[in-house]
């Protein structure tokens, strides 16, 4: 047995005093993260996480808090997911709260996860899992694993810490170090051949280069730009690869995005005629519509008909992309013919009506002309709105006959709205009665 004395000793003690201080910060920093994390969430979702927590401990599982929410937490953002992660059964802990609170329990059984729904909120819950991949681009498999396992299986080192909840000691477990790139501004992938094996991970890792204000690591750039060079993006399915760019262009970041994943050869891999969509540069960072449908319309602005078809089918495009691109790029070519003079309104709407309004608010950006873009502007704000103040009912209660007649004065009297003739009700009845007497009504 060793007895210090004198100096020594005090050094000892010194270095034990330290060590506890700085445990004890630690453990106060671990429960301001929480007590953020808790102010953040809506009542609803602070009864979940109470309940998993006490549940958790009850059953003596280990669990944690993972993921994005904990990256946004030591960024000092504000993180609603409740995306948590168990070491045992995620099926069994859900079933727990679901019982307890009464709330809807949905498992995934294949992939070892459970949703607990209470009202409109939900608790996601996912079994500590490792993965691997048959080939690129394939989805992966998955099996039980422990905590440190399933960090090592995610896509960012940002994205791969875990906060320890109910019955632990608070920890952060950081295994990959992304407290530290987090602290660098750093996306940087777990390995090399992580862009290959998912290649959705790519759009991504600009995604959260340009939402956070980080950089790609170096090392991760030339691993991202080799799988593009070997086709990664390729292996993707349509319905993946949608998702990825819808997120991307949903963003308040979305310009910058795009045209970072332009510079680094993203769209050209996506689908050659995009190039570097450098063109995207010129779109207001706001616009009329829904803003991936907006943008969407303008990736396509200088493809040809036959080229957006290709692009609706390599993102399996839904009806509100689909038409936003085939009207984007039918507008284009109208853009001579909205710069011309003497234009009136009811041309004007004769010539935009029906047209998607991203692909109008598109077309306004990228106008050759003030007077086209003027024109562009004051339909959508103002003349697609522009109808008759008198509907169908009374449209036959004045003496029209059912059927396409109807539509034929409706269009008379927004025609008769639009160019001034008719200001009010009462001009409107007025013209539909010199109507019916033309028609010998």
């Amino acid at each position: 047995m060793i007895v210090l004395r004198g100096e020594s000793k005090v050094k000892v003690e010194r270095v034990i005093i330290e060590a506890l201080m700085g445990a004890l910060r630690v453990a106060r920093k671990t429960l301001s993260l929480l007590s953020n994390f808790e102010e953040s969430l809506s009542p609803e979702s602070r009864q979940l996480l109470h309940c998993a927590t006490d549940s958790a401990r009850q059953l003596t599982f280990p669990l944690y808090l993972v993921g994005g929410p904990v990256r946004d937490l030591l960024l000092g953002r504000r993180s609603v997911d409740l995306d948590l992660v168990v070491e045992g059964k995620a099926e069994r802990l859900a079933a727990a709260v679901a019982d307890r609170l009464h709330a809807k329990l949905t498992a995934h059984r294949r992939f070892g996860t459970a949703t607990v729904t209470l009202g409109t909120h939900r608790l996601d819950l996912a079994t500590a899992r490792k993965e691997s991949y048959p080939h690129p681009g394939a989805l992966p498999k998955v099996a039980p694993g422990s905590l440190d396992e399933d960090l090592h299986r995610r896509d960012f080192t940002m994205n791969a810490i875990a906060l320890e909840l109910g019955g632990g000691d608070g920890r952060i477990v950081d295994p990959c170090g992304g407290r530290d790139d987090l602290d660098k501004g750093l996306v940087r992938a777990l390995h090399r051949i992580s862009f290959r094996d998912d290649p959705t991970r790519i759009l991504r890792a600009v995604r959260y280069e340009q939402r956070l204000g980080f950089r790609l690591e170096e090392s991760t750039e030339a691993w991202m730009l080799g799988a593009l060079a070997a086709g990664a993006l390729s292996t993707i399915s349509p319905f993946r690869l949608r998702r990825e760019v819808d997120l991307i262009l949903g963003e308040p970041s979305a310009k910058a995005s795009v045209l970072r994943a332009g510079a680094l050869g993203v769209w050209r891999a996506l689908y050659p005629p995009l190039e570097d969509a450098g063109w995207i540069g010129r779109l207001r960072e706001e616009g009329t519509g829904d803003r991936p449908v907006r943008f969407v319309a303008a990736l396509a602005w200088p493809l040809t008909p036959d080229q957006g078809e290709a692009l609706i089918s390599r993102l399996n495009m839904p009806n509100s992309w689909s038409a936003a691109v085939r009207d984007v790029i039918s507008l284009r070519r109208l853009d001579g013919r909205l710069s011309e003079e003497g234009l009136s309104r009811r041309e004007v709407c004769g010539l935009l009506e029906g047209c998607s309004p991203d692909a109008l608010s598109v077309l306004a950006d990228y106008a050759g002309t003030p007077a086209a873009e003027s024109r562009v502007r004051r339909y959508l704000e103002e003349w697609r709105y522009v109808k008759p103040s008198l509907g169908g009912r009374e449209l036959i209660r004045l003496g029209v006959p059912h059927g396409p007649q109807i539509g034929e004065v409706l269009g008379l009297l927004k025609r008769a709205r639009l160019e001034g003739a008719a200001a009010n009700r009462q001009d409107e009845s007025a013209m539909v009665r010199e109507y019916l007497a033309a028609k010998g009504g």
